[in-house]
């Protein structure tokens, strides 16, 4: 796991009120707290980022990251694909978009050749398997593909940002706080669910993981800061433009 890497998991459009309509203003404000935050991460020395490249939250984060990178020459984007064709039944205009983002990645990585029951699943894990942080836009939804990734990103111990969609507000999980909690020092801060009881490991979530209920609303002024500079490691290797995955590497090849 390189430390200075950063995915990406998200709702697809969907499940947003404004569902398609990527001009509504809400949309456009989310995007603005997405790009604000992707370049906190950048000015912290975040150098790899990984994104699903599914509809919605992963191909806006991916063309983020393309177009920040003018302003950070060093940020790299690793777009990690769950099969070959997951596009194919997308509307043209996305599938351009698709396209032109994978052209423009450092690296693109099938997590298996054919679709496959679980491919999704792997892909989600393999994202919080290979990054140090998890950067969500999750609206507390228990049993959706986002909700599964973030709590698998905090039993892995990853430090998590989360972004709700309509508030645009931000919840911060540092690695330490968790890393403390799993080690059973309870801190003042955290609390338990009221429906569930299961422990809430921040003062600043509004929201349970376990049962996705929403606690409180947070505002934006209140959200928890990205953490101080830590140290700095070497960036993630490079690979070959196209590789692919399933049990262990079965085969690469370059475009």
């Amino acid at each position: 796991m390189n430390q200075n890497s950063c995915a990406f998991t998200g709702h697809r459009p969907k499940s947003f009120p404004w569902k398609y309509n990527e001009a509504a203003p809400e949309c456009v404000l989310l995007k603005d707290v997405l790009t604000a935050q992707i370049m906190k991460l950048a000015d912290r020395g975040v150098t790899e980022f990984l994104s699903g490249m599914a509809l919605g939250v992963d191909l806006w984060s991916a063309q983020i990251v393309l177009g920040l990178q003018e302003k950070y020459p060093a940020i790299r984007l690793h777009c990690i694909l769950p099969c070959e064709g997951q596009e194919a039944k997308w509307p043209a205009a996305a599938q351009e978009q698709y396209y032109a983002i994978l052209k423009q990645a450092s690296n693109v990585v099938y997590v298996s050749r054919k679709y496959t029951s679980n491919c999704m699943l792997e892909r989600n894990h393999y994202l919080v398997n290979h990054a140090s942080i998890l950067l969500a836009v999750y609206n507390g939804t228990q049993r959706s593909g986002t909700g599964a990734t973030v709590r698998y990103a905090q039993k892995q111990g990853r430090e998590i940002f989360i972004i709700a969609p309509v508030s645009r507000t931000i919840t911060h999980l540092p690695n330490e706080i968790r890393n403390k909690l799993q080690e059973g020092r309870r801190q003042s801060m955290t609390g338990h669910c009221p429906y569930c009881g299961n422990a809430i490991l921040s003062k600043h979530s509004n929201f349970c993981f376990e049962c996705g209920r929403q606690l409180r609303e947070i505002p934006p002024e209140d959200a928890a800061v990205i953490a101080p500079e830590e140290e700095r490691h070497k960036p993630m290797p490079v690979r070959e433009k196209v590789v692919f995955i399933q049990s262990g590497i079965v085969g690469q090849h370059s475009e």
